[in-house]
């Protein structure tokens, strides 16, 4: 309720998108968030990304951050075509920013990829993957802890194919072999 009473008093002094909103919302987002109310959460993180696309630059690395958070509302609630979108829209956002969004980019690689893989796009899937590990091979490096997560992911996307049964156990391994070197 304090919230709502925040966001009232906002838009009286300084209109309904303003950028002064953006704290509000963002914060709401996470609460919401933090206690599985979803689809409210939701809500705030678009309101969220409106105002910001408002006032923000489209390269601004924060701008990018918000649609990133948005996408992975979208994902949870199982929206993928949203989530793959917008994760998409965030990425192109975070190359603006290579060097210092390097894990970030990563991510957003591996999660476009298993948005396709879980709309049956085994093929989109596969290409956003090979992208993805090959950007985080050439930024990370190969025993980064972020490679087991693409061994893992591929490993799983191609072991119901018979023929392809042999590199999915050799991805598996790459991943299990960085996991063991890791402190993390």
């Amino acid at each position: 309720e304090c919230w709502e009473k925040s966001i009232e008093t906002t838009t009286q002094q300084f209109g309904e998108e303003s950028i002064e909103h953006l704290p509000v919302y963002l914060r709401l987002t996470d609460i919401l968030f933090e206690y599985g109310l979803l689809k409210e959460a939701i809500v705030y993180a678009e309101k969220a990304v409106k105002v910001a696309e408002k006032h923000l630059k489209s390269e601004d690395a924060d701008l990018g951050r918000y649609t990133f958070t948005q996408g992975i509302l979208y994902f949870e609630t199982h929206d993928f075509t949203r989530a793959s979108e917008t994760f998409q829209k965030a990425l192109k956002t975070y190359l603006n920013h290579l060097g210092e969004r390097k894990e970030e980019i990563a991510y957003l690689y591996l999660k476009i990829a298993e948005t396709f893989a879980l709309l049956k796009d085994e093929k989109q899937a596969t290409e956003i993957h090979q992208k993805g590990l090959n950007f985080a091979l050439e930024n990370l490096g190969a025993e980064h802890p972020k490679l087991a997560d693409y061994y893992l992911f591929y490993s799983d996307l191609i072991r119901y194919n018979k023929e392809k049964l042999a590199e999915s156990k050799e991805y598996l391994t790459k991943a299990l072999d960085i996991y063991l070197k890791s402190p993390e």
